[in-house]
Protein backbone atom coordinates (compact mmCIF):
# COMPACT_ATOMS: atom_id res chain seq x y z
CA UNK A 1 0.00 0.00 0.00
CA UNK A 2 1.44 3.32 -0.97
CA UNK A 3 1.76 6.27 1.39
CA UNK A 4 -0.78 8.21 -0.62
CA UNK A 5 -3.46 5.56 -0.13
CA UNK A 6 -2.64 5.35 3.58
CA UNK A 7 -3.19 9.10 3.98
CA UNK A 8 -6.51 8.85 2.18
CA UNK A 9 -7.67 5.98 4.40
CA UNK A 10 -6.56 7.81 7.54
CA UNK A 11 -8.37 10.96 6.41
CA UNK A 12 -11.59 9.02 5.76
CA UNK A 13 -11.36 7.39 9.19
CA UNK A 14 -10.81 10.77 10.88
CA UNK A 15 -13.72 12.26 8.97
CA UNK A 16 -16.03 9.42 10.01
CA UNK A 17 -14.89 9.79 13.62
CA UNK A 18 -15.52 13.50 13.64
CA UNK A 19 -18.94 12.97 12.09
CA UNK A 20 -19.90 10.44 14.78
CA UNK A 21 -18.58 12.75 17.48
CA UNK A 22 -20.62 15.72 16.18
CA UNK A 23 -23.81 13.65 16.01
CA UNK A 24 -23.26 12.46 19.57
CA UNK A 25 -22.72 16.05 20.73
CA UNK A 26 -25.86 17.27 19.03
CA UNK A 27 -27.89 14.36 20.42
CA UNK A 28 -26.83 15.15 24.00
CA UNK A 29 -27.34 18.89 23.68
CA UNK A 30 -30.67 20.23 25.08
CA UNK A 31 -32.43 22.57 22.66
CA UNK A 32 -32.87 26.12 23.84
CA UNK A 33 -36.37 27.11 24.68
CA UNK A 34 -37.82 29.35 22.05
CA UNK A 35 -38.84 32.72 23.36
CA UNK A 36 -41.83 34.19 21.70
CA UNK A 37 -41.17 37.68 20.71
CA UNK A 38 -44.01 39.48 22.28
CA UNK A 39 -42.37 42.82 22.64
CA UNK A 40 -45.07 45.46 22.41
CA UNK A 41 -44.73 48.41 20.08
CA UNK A 42 -44.10 51.42 22.32
CA UNK A 43 -46.70 54.17 22.27
CA UNK A 44 -45.53 57.46 20.82
CA UNK A 45 -46.45 61.01 21.64
CA UNK A 46 -48.83 62.49 19.09
CA UNK A 47 -50.88 65.64 18.87
CA UNK A 48 -54.52 64.60 19.27
CA UNK A 49 -57.65 66.69 18.87
CA UNK A 50 -61.25 65.96 19.76
CA UNK A 51 -63.67 66.22 16.83
CA UNK A 52 -66.24 68.88 17.55
CA UNK A 53 -63.99 70.78 19.99
CA UNK A 54 -61.40 72.25 17.61
CA UNK A 55 -61.63 75.68 16.00
CA UNK A 56 -59.45 77.09 13.23
CA UNK A 57 -57.27 80.16 13.48
CA UNK A 58 -59.04 83.47 13.64
CA UNK A 59 -58.79 84.26 9.94
CA UNK A 60 -57.74 83.04 6.54
CA UNK A 61 -56.10 84.80 3.57
CA UNK A 62 -57.27 85.08 -0.03
CA UNK A 63 -54.97 86.33 -2.79
CA UNK A 64 -55.89 89.54 -4.58
CA UNK A 65 -54.29 91.23 -7.59
CA UNK A 66 -53.85 94.96 -8.05
CA UNK A 67 -55.47 96.22 -11.29
CA UNK A 68 -56.25 99.61 -12.81
CA UNK A 69 -59.53 101.20 -13.78
CA UNK A 70 -57.86 103.01 -16.68
CA UNK A 71 -59.27 100.55 -19.23
CA UNK A 72 -62.39 98.60 -18.41
CA UNK A 73 -63.71 95.72 -20.48
CA UNK A 74 -67.46 95.66 -21.03
CA UNK A 75 -68.53 92.04 -21.44
CA UNK A 76 -71.80 90.33 -22.27
CA UNK A 77 -73.79 88.86 -19.44
CA UNK A 78 -76.13 86.91 -21.76
CA UNK A 79 -76.15 84.75 -24.84
CA UNK A 80 -77.96 86.31 -27.79
CA UNK A 81 -77.87 88.27 -31.01
CA UNK A 82 -76.81 91.93 -31.15
CA UNK A 83 -79.66 93.94 -32.71
CA UNK A 84 -78.15 97.43 -32.62
CA UNK A 85 -74.83 99.11 -31.78
CA UNK A 86 -75.01 102.72 -30.65
CA UNK A 87 -71.33 103.57 -30.04
CA UNK A 88 -68.08 103.29 -31.95
CA UNK A 89 -64.41 103.71 -31.08
CA UNK A 90 -63.59 107.26 -30.11
CA UNK A 91 -67.08 108.18 -28.90
CA UNK A 92 -67.35 109.99 -25.59
CA UNK A 93 -70.19 108.44 -23.59
CA UNK A 94 -71.87 109.23 -20.29
CA UNK A 95 -72.68 106.87 -17.47
CA UNK A 96 -75.79 104.82 -18.33
CA UNK A 97 -75.68 105.65 -22.03
CA UNK A 98 -76.82 102.79 -24.30
CA UNK A 99 -73.93 101.12 -26.13
CA UNK A 100 -75.73 98.16 -27.73
CA UNK A 101 -78.89 96.06 -27.45
CA UNK A 102 -79.89 92.43 -27.96
CA UNK A 103 -82.49 91.08 -30.36
CA UNK A 104 -85.85 90.84 -28.60
CA UNK A 105 -87.65 88.48 -31.03
CA UNK A 106 -88.26 85.11 -29.37
CA UNK A 107 -86.25 86.44 -26.44
CA UNK A 108 -85.73 83.74 -23.82
CA UNK A 109 -85.42 86.30 -21.04
CA UNK A 110 -88.91 87.61 -21.82
CA UNK A 111 -90.28 84.06 -21.76
CA UNK A 112 -88.45 83.37 -18.50
CA UNK A 113 -89.91 86.52 -17.00
CA UNK A 114 -93.46 85.53 -17.95
CA UNK A 115 -92.86 82.02 -16.57
CA UNK A 116 -91.50 83.53 -13.36
CA UNK A 117 -94.64 85.65 -12.97
CA UNK A 118 -96.83 82.56 -13.45
CA UNK A 119 -94.71 80.67 -10.92
CA UNK A 120 -95.08 83.59 -8.50
CA UNK A 121 -98.88 83.52 -8.79
CA UNK A 122 -98.88 79.74 -8.34
CA UNK A 123 -96.66 80.01 -5.28
CA UNK A 124 -98.96 82.63 -3.76
CA UNK A 125 -102.05 80.46 -4.36
CA UNK A 126 -100.36 77.34 -2.95
CA UNK A 127 -99.05 79.25 0.05
CA UNK A 128 -102.48 80.76 0.74
CA UNK A 129 -104.09 77.31 0.58
CA UNK A 130 -101.53 75.89 3.00
CA UNK A 131 -102.03 78.77 5.43
CA UNK A 132 -105.83 78.54 5.18
CA UNK A 133 -105.72 74.79 5.86
CA UNK A 134 -103.51 75.41 8.90
CA UNK A 135 -105.87 78.15 10.12
CA UNK A 136 -108.87 75.82 9.77
CA UNK A 137 -107.00 73.10 11.69
CA UNK A 138 -106.24 75.63 14.44
CA UNK A 139 -109.89 76.73 14.61
CA UNK A 140 -111.00 73.08 14.87
CA UNK A 141 -108.46 72.43 17.63
CA UNK A 142 -109.61 75.50 19.57
CA UNK A 143 -113.27 74.45 19.16
CA UNK A 144 -112.39 70.95 20.35
CA UNK A 145 -110.64 72.44 23.38
CA UNK A 146 -113.72 74.48 24.28
CA UNK A 147 -115.94 71.43 23.80
CA UNK A 148 -113.61 69.30 25.92
CA UNK A 149 -113.69 71.83 28.76
CA UNK A 150 -117.48 72.02 28.65
CA UNK A 151 -117.88 68.25 28.45
CA UNK A 152 -115.44 67.61 31.29
CA UNK A 153 -117.12 70.25 33.48
CA UNK A 154 -120.50 68.64 32.84
CA UNK A 155 -119.01 65.20 33.48
CA UNK A 156 -117.58 66.31 36.81
CA UNK A 157 -120.93 67.73 37.87
CA UNK A 158 -122.56 64.42 37.02
CA UNK A 159 -119.91 62.43 38.88
CA UNK A 160 -120.34 64.50 42.05
CA UNK A 161 -124.13 64.41 41.80
CA UNK A 162 -123.96 60.61 41.51
CA UNK A 163 -121.67 60.52 44.54
CA UNK A 164 -124.01 62.72 46.61
CA UNK A 165 -127.05 60.64 45.65
CA UNK A 166 -125.23 57.41 46.43
CA UNK A 167 -124.13 58.73 49.81
CA UNK A 168 -127.64 59.98 50.63
CA UNK A 169 -129.19 56.61 49.78
CA UNK A 170 -126.97 54.84 52.28
CA UNK A 171 -128.75 56.57 55.17
CA UNK A 172 -131.88 54.45 54.71
CA UNK A 173 -129.75 51.30 54.74
CA UNK A 174 -128.02 52.45 57.92
CA UNK A 175 -131.40 53.17 59.55
CA UNK A 176 -132.78 49.75 58.60
CA UNK A 177 -129.73 47.94 60.02
CA UNK A 178 -129.81 49.91 63.28
CA UNK A 179 -133.58 49.43 63.64
CA UNK A 180 -133.08 45.65 63.40
CA UNK A 181 -130.53 45.69 66.20
CA UNK A 182 -132.53 48.21 68.25
CA UNK A 183 -135.57 45.93 67.99
CA UNK A 184 -133.68 43.24 69.97
CA UNK A 185 -131.60 45.36 72.34
CA UNK A 186 -134.40 47.88 73.09
CA UNK A 187 -132.40 51.10 73.13
CA UNK A 188 -135.06 53.47 71.84
CA UNK A 189 -138.55 53.83 73.35
CA UNK A 190 -139.97 52.54 70.11
CA UNK A 191 -138.61 49.06 70.80
CA UNK A 192 -137.84 49.22 74.49
CA UNK A 193 -141.08 47.54 75.51
CA UNK A 194 -141.29 45.19 72.59
CA UNK A 195 -142.74 41.76 73.23
CA UNK A 196 -139.76 40.05 71.54
CA UNK A 197 -138.03 37.58 73.83
CA UNK A 198 -134.74 39.46 74.38
CA UNK A 199 -133.78 37.01 77.06
CA UNK A 200 -133.09 34.46 74.32
CA UNK A 201 -130.12 36.65 73.33
CA UNK A 202 -129.13 38.35 76.58
CA UNK A 203 -129.08 35.16 78.67
CA UNK A 204 -126.30 33.65 76.52
CA UNK A 205 -123.84 36.60 76.72
CA UNK A 206 -124.95 39.51 78.85
CA UNK A 207 -121.72 41.43 78.31
CA UNK A 208 -121.94 41.29 74.49
CA UNK A 209 -125.65 42.18 74.70
CA UNK A 210 -124.84 45.29 76.75
CA UNK A 211 -122.07 46.25 74.31
CA UNK A 212 -124.55 46.01 71.41
CA UNK A 213 -126.95 48.16 73.39
CA UNK A 214 -124.33 50.87 73.93
CA UNK A 215 -123.01 50.76 70.32
CA UNK A 216 -126.54 50.94 68.94
CA UNK A 217 -127.21 54.09 70.93
CA UNK A 218 -123.98 55.73 69.74
CA UNK A 219 -124.66 54.87 66.08
CA UNK A 220 -128.27 56.10 66.26
CA UNK A 221 -127.07 59.45 67.58
CA UNK A 222 -124.36 59.67 64.87
CA UNK A 223 -126.89 58.79 62.19
CA UNK A 224 -129.13 61.62 63.35
CA UNK A 225 -126.20 64.05 62.91
CA UNK A 226 -125.51 62.69 59.41
CA UNK A 227 -129.13 63.20 58.38
CA UNK A 228 -129.02 66.81 59.57
CA UNK A 229 -126.05 67.43 57.22
CA UNK A 230 -127.76 66.12 54.08
CA UNK A 231 -128.45 69.50 52.51
CA UNK A 232 -127.27 70.84 49.14
CA UNK A 233 -123.53 70.61 48.53
CA UNK A 234 -121.28 72.20 45.91
CA UNK A 235 -119.36 69.71 43.76
CA UNK A 236 -115.86 69.27 45.08
CA UNK A 237 -114.28 68.73 48.46
CA UNK A 238 -117.62 69.24 50.31
CA UNK A 239 -119.27 66.36 48.45
CA UNK A 240 -116.22 64.14 48.90
CA UNK A 241 -116.21 64.87 52.65
CA UNK A 242 -119.96 64.20 52.80
CA UNK A 243 -119.47 60.78 51.15
CA UNK A 244 -116.39 59.98 53.26
CA UNK A 245 -118.41 60.45 56.47
CA UNK A 246 -120.93 57.84 55.28
CA UNK A 247 -118.16 55.44 54.27
CA UNK A 248 -116.76 55.72 57.79
CA UNK A 249 -120.23 55.25 59.29
CA UNK A 250 -120.80 52.11 57.19
CA UNK A 251 -117.53 50.70 58.52
CA UNK A 252 -118.85 51.26 62.07
CA UNK A 253 -122.15 49.50 61.31
CA UNK A 254 -120.43 46.44 59.84
CA UNK A 255 -118.82 45.18 63.12
CA UNK A 256 -122.09 45.87 64.97
CA UNK A 257 -123.94 43.49 62.61
CA UNK A 258 -121.16 40.91 62.90
CA UNK A 259 -121.42 40.94 66.72
CA UNK A 260 -125.20 40.82 66.54
CA UNK A 261 -125.02 37.80 64.22
CA UNK A 262 -122.65 36.01 66.62
CA UNK A 263 -125.05 36.65 69.49
CA UNK A 264 -128.08 35.45 67.48
CA UNK A 265 -126.31 32.24 66.49
CA UNK A 266 -126.03 31.37 70.20
CA UNK A 267 -129.59 32.35 71.08
CA UNK A 268 -131.43 30.23 73.65
CA UNK A 269 -134.14 28.21 71.94
CA UNK A 270 -137.38 28.01 73.91
CA UNK A 271 -141.12 27.92 73.53
CA UNK A 272 -141.18 31.68 73.07
CA UNK A 273 -138.09 31.83 70.81
CA UNK A 274 -138.19 28.83 68.52
CA UNK A 275 -135.66 27.63 66.00
CA UNK A 276 -137.76 29.21 63.27
CA UNK A 277 -137.53 32.56 65.05
CA UNK A 278 -133.75 32.17 65.30
CA UNK A 279 -133.45 31.33 61.59
CA UNK A 280 -135.66 34.28 60.63
CA UNK A 281 -133.52 36.63 62.74
CA UNK A 282 -130.25 35.35 61.26
CA UNK A 283 -131.65 35.80 57.75
CA UNK A 284 -132.60 39.41 58.54
CA UNK A 285 -129.16 40.12 60.00
CA UNK A 286 -127.34 38.66 57.00
CA UNK A 287 -129.56 40.57 54.61
CA UNK A 288 -128.66 43.82 56.35
CA UNK A 289 -124.96 42.88 56.33
CA UNK A 290 -125.09 42.24 52.57
CA UNK A 291 -126.91 45.51 51.98
CA UNK A 292 -124.36 47.51 54.01
CA UNK A 293 -121.43 45.78 52.25
CA UNK A 294 -122.95 46.51 48.84
CA UNK A 295 -123.67 50.12 49.75
CA UNK A 296 -120.11 50.54 51.06
CA UNK A 297 -118.54 49.12 47.88
CA UNK A 298 -120.69 51.29 45.62
CA UNK A 299 -120.00 54.38 47.71
CA UNK A 300 -116.23 53.80 47.73
CA UNK A 301 -116.29 53.30 43.94
CA UNK A 302 -118.21 56.53 43.42
CA UNK A 303 -115.87 58.30 45.82
CA UNK A 304 -112.81 57.15 43.89
CA UNK A 305 -114.39 58.30 40.61
CA UNK A 306 -114.98 61.72 42.16
CA UNK A 307 -111.43 61.96 43.50
CA UNK A 308 -109.95 61.15 40.05
CA UNK A 309 -112.45 63.24 38.08
CA UNK A 310 -110.27 66.36 38.23
CA UNK A 311 -107.24 64.38 37.11
CA UNK A 312 -109.16 62.95 34.14
CA UNK A 313 -110.43 66.41 33.31
CA UNK A 314 -106.90 67.87 33.47
CA UNK A 315 -105.56 65.08 31.23
CA UNK A 316 -108.32 65.53 28.65
CA UNK A 317 -107.90 69.31 28.61
CA UNK A 318 -104.11 68.98 28.39
CA UNK A 319 -104.49 66.72 25.35
CA UNK A 320 -106.80 69.25 23.71
CA UNK A 321 -104.45 72.13 24.60
CA UNK A 322 -101.50 70.24 23.06
CA UNK A 323 -103.55 69.78 19.91
CA UNK A 324 -104.10 73.57 19.82
CA UNK A 325 -100.38 74.21 20.33
CA UNK A 326 -99.51 71.78 17.56
CA UNK A 327 -102.01 73.48 15.28
CA UNK A 328 -100.51 76.87 16.15
CA UNK A 329 -97.03 75.55 15.40
CA UNK A 330 -98.22 74.10 12.10
CA UNK A 331 -99.80 77.44 11.23
CA UNK A 332 -96.59 79.32 12.01
CA UNK A 333 -94.60 76.78 9.98
CA UNK A 334 -97.06 77.05 7.10
CA UNK A 335 -96.83 80.84 7.21
CA UNK A 336 -93.02 80.68 7.26
CA UNK A 337 -92.96 78.19 4.37
CA UNK A 338 -95.48 80.29 2.49
CA UNK A 339 -93.38 83.41 2.95
CA UNK A 340 -90.29 81.50 1.86
CA UNK A 341 -92.01 80.11 -1.24
CA UNK A 342 -93.38 83.50 -2.20
CA UNK A 343 -90.02 85.19 -1.54
CA UNK A 344 -88.20 82.59 -3.66
CA UNK A 345 -90.68 83.02 -6.50
CA UNK A 346 -90.45 86.81 -6.14
CA UNK A 347 -86.65 86.64 -6.29
CA UNK A 348 -86.87 84.51 -9.42
CA UNK A 349 -89.26 87.01 -10.97
CA UNK A 350 -86.93 89.86 -10.00
CA UNK A 351 -83.97 88.00 -11.49
CA UNK A 352 -85.94 87.34 -14.67
CA UNK A 353 -86.90 91.00 -14.85
CA UNK A 354 -83.28 91.99 -14.31
CA UNK A 355 -82.30 89.68 -17.16
CA UNK A 356 -84.89 91.47 -19.30
CA UNK A 357 -83.26 94.80 -18.57
CA UNK A 358 -79.86 93.27 -19.35
CA UNK A 359 -80.94 93.20 -23.00
CA UNK A 360 -79.56 96.75 -23.15
CA UNK A 361 -75.81 97.22 -22.63
CA UNK A 362 -75.01 100.51 -20.86
CA UNK A 363 -71.84 102.45 -20.10
CA UNK A 364 -70.80 101.84 -16.46
CA UNK A 365 -69.28 105.34 -16.20
CA UNK A 366 -68.51 108.35 -18.30
CA UNK A 367 -65.50 107.90 -20.56
CA UNK A 368 -64.19 107.28 -24.06
CA UNK A 369 -64.83 104.14 -26.12
CA UNK A 370 -61.34 102.84 -26.89
CA UNK A 371 -62.32 99.76 -28.91
CA UNK A 372 -65.46 98.10 -30.25
CA UNK A 373 -65.49 94.31 -30.69
CA UNK A 374 -69.14 93.70 -31.66
CA UNK A 375 -71.29 94.28 -34.75
CA UNK A 376 -74.99 94.12 -35.56
CA UNK A 377 -76.27 90.57 -36.02
CA UNK A 378 -73.31 89.04 -34.18
CA UNK A 379 -73.94 86.10 -31.83
CA UNK A 380 -72.34 86.66 -28.44
CA UNK A 381 -71.97 84.51 -25.33
CA UNK A 382 -71.51 85.33 -21.63
CA UNK A 383 -68.19 87.01 -20.73
CA UNK A 384 -67.48 87.82 -24.37
CA UNK A 385 -65.78 91.22 -24.67
CA UNK A 386 -67.94 93.85 -26.40
CA UNK A 387 -66.27 97.22 -25.74
CA UNK A 388 -63.23 98.70 -24.02
CA UNK A 389 -63.82 102.03 -22.33
CA UNK A 390 -61.23 104.48 -20.98
CA UNK A 391 -61.89 105.81 -17.49
CA UNK A 392 -60.70 109.42 -17.07
CA UNK A 393 -60.85 109.05 -13.28
CA UNK A 394 -58.78 105.86 -13.21
CA UNK A 395 -58.09 104.35 -9.82
CA UNK A 396 -56.26 101.31 -8.60
CA UNK A 397 -58.25 98.38 -7.31
CA UNK A 398 -57.53 94.97 -5.87
CA UNK A 399 -59.42 92.09 -7.48
CA UNK A 400 -60.11 88.75 -5.78
CA UNK A 401 -62.44 85.80 -6.28
CA UNK A 402 -64.44 84.62 -3.26
CA UNK A 403 -67.05 81.99 -2.57
CA UNK A 404 -70.52 83.10 -1.55
CA UNK A 405 -69.83 82.14 2.07
CA UNK A 406 -66.57 84.07 2.09
CA UNK A 407 -68.27 87.15 0.67
CA UNK A 408 -71.03 86.95 3.27
CA UNK A 409 -68.45 86.70 6.04
CA UNK A 410 -66.47 89.56 4.54
CA UNK A 411 -69.49 91.86 4.38
CA UNK A 412 -70.26 91.10 8.04
CA UNK A 413 -66.85 92.45 9.12
CA UNK A 414 -66.60 96.03 10.35
CA UNK A 415 -63.37 96.65 8.44
CA UNK A 416 -61.62 94.98 5.52
CA UNK A 417 -57.88 94.31 5.79
CA UNK A 418 -55.56 94.02 2.77
CA UNK A 419 -51.85 93.31 3.00
CA UNK A 420 -49.31 94.18 0.27
CA UNK A 421 -45.96 93.29 1.80
CA UNK A 422 -45.04 96.18 4.07
CA UNK A 423 -48.30 98.00 3.34
CA UNK A 424 -51.48 97.24 5.27
CA UNK A 425 -54.67 98.78 3.94
CA UNK A 426 -57.86 99.13 5.97
CA UNK A 427 -61.08 99.67 3.95
CA UNK A 428 -64.76 99.99 4.80
CA UNK A 429 -67.69 98.25 3.12
CA UNK A 430 -68.30 101.18 0.75
CA UNK A 431 -64.97 100.49 -0.97
CA UNK A 432 -65.98 97.12 -2.45
CA UNK A 433 -68.20 95.91 -5.28
CA UNK A 434 -68.95 92.37 -6.41
CA UNK A 435 -70.53 90.39 -9.23
CA UNK A 436 -70.75 86.72 -10.17
CA UNK A 437 -68.07 85.45 -12.53
CA UNK A 438 -69.82 82.87 -14.73
CA UNK A 439 -66.53 81.22 -15.66
CA UNK A 440 -65.36 80.41 -12.11
CA UNK A 441 -68.84 80.50 -10.50
CA UNK A 442 -67.28 82.67 -7.79
CA UNK A 443 -67.89 86.26 -6.83
CA UNK A 444 -65.48 88.72 -8.46
CA UNK A 445 -64.87 91.29 -5.74
CA UNK A 446 -63.16 94.63 -6.40
CA UNK A 447 -61.58 96.68 -3.60
CA UNK A 448 -60.97 100.34 -4.53
CA UNK A 449 -57.66 101.46 -3.03
CA UNK A 450 -56.89 104.93 -1.63
CA UNK A 451 -55.21 107.31 -4.11
CA UNK A 452 -52.25 107.99 -1.81
CA UNK A 453 -51.04 104.38 -2.29
CA UNK A 454 -50.65 104.50 -6.07
CA UNK A 455 -46.88 105.07 -5.83
CA UNK A 456 -46.22 102.30 -3.28
CA UNK A 457 -48.62 99.63 -4.60
CA UNK A 458 -48.08 98.74 -8.25
CA UNK A 459 -50.47 97.32 -10.82
CA UNK A 460 -50.04 93.54 -10.96
CA UNK A 461 -48.81 93.28 -7.37
CA UNK A 462 -50.18 90.33 -5.34
CA UNK A 463 -51.72 90.96 -1.94
CA UNK A 464 -53.65 89.13 0.73
CA UNK A 465 -57.22 89.67 1.88
CA UNK A 466 -57.85 88.69 5.51
CA UNK A 467 -61.26 87.08 6.18
CA UNK A 468 -62.49 86.15 9.62
CA UNK A 469 -63.32 82.46 9.94
CA UNK A 470 -66.50 81.05 11.42
CA UNK A 471 -65.65 80.16 15.03
CA UNK A 472 -69.00 78.40 15.58
CA UNK A 473 -68.20 75.46 13.27
CA UNK A 474 -68.17 72.09 15.00
CA UNK A 475 -67.59 69.81 11.98
CA UNK A 476 -64.10 71.08 11.23
CA UNK A 477 -60.61 69.60 11.71
CA UNK A 478 -57.09 70.81 10.82
CA UNK A 479 -56.11 70.38 7.19
CA UNK A 480 -52.94 68.65 8.45
CA UNK A 481 -55.07 65.82 9.87
CA UNK A 482 -56.38 64.79 6.44
CA UNK A 483 -54.58 62.61 3.90
CA UNK A 484 -55.96 62.71 0.36
CA UNK A 485 -55.58 59.19 -1.01
CA UNK A 486 -56.59 57.96 -4.49
CA UNK A 487 -59.77 56.43 -3.03
CA UNK A 488 -60.68 59.50 -1.00
CA UNK A 489 -59.78 61.52 2.08
CA UNK A 490 -58.93 59.81 5.36
CA UNK A 491 -57.82 60.58 8.91
CA UNK A 492 -56.29 58.56 11.74
CA UNK A 493 -58.79 57.88 14.54
CA UNK A 494 -57.66 56.71 18.00
CA UNK A 495 -59.52 53.56 19.07
CA UNK A 496 -60.44 52.67 22.63
CA UNK A 497 -57.26 50.60 22.98
CA UNK A 498 -55.12 53.60 22.04
CA UNK A 499 -54.15 52.37 18.56
CA UNK A 500 -54.67 54.49 15.46
CA UNK A 501 -57.02 53.43 12.70
CA UNK A 502 -57.62 54.74 9.18
CA UNK A 503 -61.04 56.33 8.80
CA UNK A 504 -62.54 57.51 5.51
CA UNK A 505 -64.21 60.95 5.63
CA UNK A 506 -66.20 63.12 3.25
CA UNK A 507 -64.78 66.66 3.21
CA UNK A 508 -66.37 69.94 2.18
CA UNK A 509 -64.87 73.42 2.12
CA UNK A 510 -61.68 74.97 3.48
CA UNK A 511 -61.92 77.33 6.42
CA UNK A 512 -58.60 79.02 7.20
CA UNK A 513 -56.25 76.19 8.27
CA UNK A 514 -59.13 73.74 8.65
CA UNK A 515 -61.48 71.73 6.45
CA UNK A 516 -65.11 70.93 7.17
CA UNK A 517 -66.28 67.31 7.40
CA UNK A 518 -69.61 66.12 5.99
CA UNK A 519 -69.52 62.55 7.31
CA UNK A 520 -67.23 59.86 8.71
CA UNK A 521 -66.59 61.19 12.24
CA UNK A 522 -68.63 61.43 15.42
CA UNK A 523 -68.39 64.16 18.03
CA UNK A 524 -65.77 63.29 20.63
CA UNK A 525 -63.63 61.11 18.30
CA UNK A 526 -59.93 61.65 18.92
CA UNK A 527 -57.91 62.06 15.72
CA UNK A 528 -54.22 62.64 14.99
CA UNK A 529 -53.60 66.28 14.14
CA UNK A 530 -50.59 65.64 11.87
CA UNK A 531 -51.46 62.68 9.65
CA UNK A 532 -48.02 62.25 8.09
CA UNK A 533 -46.26 61.76 11.46
CA UNK A 534 -48.12 58.60 12.54
CA UNK A 535 -48.90 55.38 10.69
CA UNK A 536 -52.08 53.32 10.99
CA UNK A 537 -52.07 50.79 13.84
CA UNK A 538 -49.43 52.64 15.84
CA UNK A 539 -50.33 53.15 19.51
CA UNK A 540 -50.23 56.70 20.83
CA UNK A 541 -50.03 58.14 24.29
CA UNK A 542 -53.26 59.58 25.69
CA UNK A 543 -53.71 63.33 25.34
CA UNK A 544 -52.83 65.62 28.21
CA UNK A 545 -55.96 66.17 30.25
CA UNK A 546 -56.55 69.73 31.44
CA UNK A 547 -56.79 70.43 35.15
CA UNK A 548 -60.49 70.40 35.96
CA UNK A 549 -62.55 70.50 39.09
CA UNK A 550 -64.12 67.39 40.59
CA UNK A 551 -67.52 68.11 39.07
CA UNK A 552 -66.18 68.45 35.51
CA UNK A 553 -65.60 65.39 33.35
CA UNK A 554 -63.52 65.09 30.19
CA UNK A 555 -64.65 63.37 27.01
CA UNK A 556 -61.72 61.00 26.71
CA UNK A 557 -61.96 57.32 25.74
CA UNK A 558 -62.00 54.98 28.75
CA UNK A 559 -58.71 53.27 27.84
CA UNK A 560 -56.75 56.43 26.96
Amino acid sequence: MTKKKKRIIIGVIVLIFLSLLFRSFMANKKPDEKLEATQEIPAIKADLISYGNWTPDGNRSVLVTVASDAEVDIVSELSGTIARVYAKAGDIVKKGQHLASFERSFDQTQIAYQNALVALDTAKASANNSVQSAEIALQNAEANLAQTIATEDQGILQVFETLRTQALNTESSFQAALDLVDQWVGYTPQYRYSTDDRSALSSRDRILFNQLYTQTGELLRSLAVLKNNSGGLAPGSETIGYARERVNFAKRVQPLLVSFENLAQRALISDTFTQTDASTLLTSIRTQKSTINTELLSLETALENARTANERKAAAILTAENAVKNAQSNLELSQANANSQIQTAQNQANAAYASKTDLIIKAPFSGTIAEKFVNVGQQVSPNQQLFKILNPDAKQKAVGFLTTKELQRLTSQDTISLNFGANDVELDQSAISSRLDSTTQKMRVEFFLPEDLEETILVGQIGKLVIDTDQTLKNIIPLSAVAFEPDGAEVLVVDQDGATRRQKVIVDSLESDGITILSGLSEGDFIVQYRNRVYAGQPVEPPQQPQVSDDVQTDLPDNL
